[in-house]
């Protein structure tokens, strides 16, 4: 095959409010940050690395759509007393609350089906669902 040379890279993660809805750098540009603080910090196969990258963005650099601090706190106690097989989320945005469902439900054979409408949130949540090590256990539809 030879020697390939490295596409050239293009800063889509730069954080700034949106000038045109029609570009995707435009109109991810929060979610784009938080795969790039991801994948810059996150320990690959540590989820709590990976939720602990995303955290940082959404509480010191721009507001995430995320279920944090006390809602997490009750979907974590809901599913600790519940132990479901299966759970089905709608909104998956970045993976944040697959990765902590899938961490629980991991330990009783469990499984999370989570739905995304926008493919490119899909996306980087299949790359923090990924990086976290919990592809076996989520599904992104």
């Amino acid at each position: 095959l030879g020697d390939v040379e490295p596409a050239e890279i293009v800063d889509i993660t730069i954080r700034r409010r949106p000038q045109s809805q029609s570009r995707f750098e435009d109109f991810h540009y929060k979610e784009a940050g938080v795969l790039e603080t991801v994948v810059a910090s996150a320990i690959p196969g540590d989820v709590r690395t990976v939720h602990a990258a995303i955290e940082q963005v959404g509480l010191k650099e721009v507001w995430l759509k995320v279920a944090g601090g006390e809602k997490a706190c009750v979907i974590d106690n809901v599913i600790c007393s519940f132990k479901p097989k299966l759970i089905l989320e709608f909104g998956t945005y970045v993976g944040y609350t697959s990765t902590r469902m899938a961490l629980q439900v991991a330990a009783w054979g469990g499984r999370v089906v989570t739905m995304e409408m926008d493919p490119v949130n899909a996306t980087i949540a299949r790359n923090h669902i990924e990086l976290a090590g919990l592809s076996h256990v989520v599904t992104v539809q």
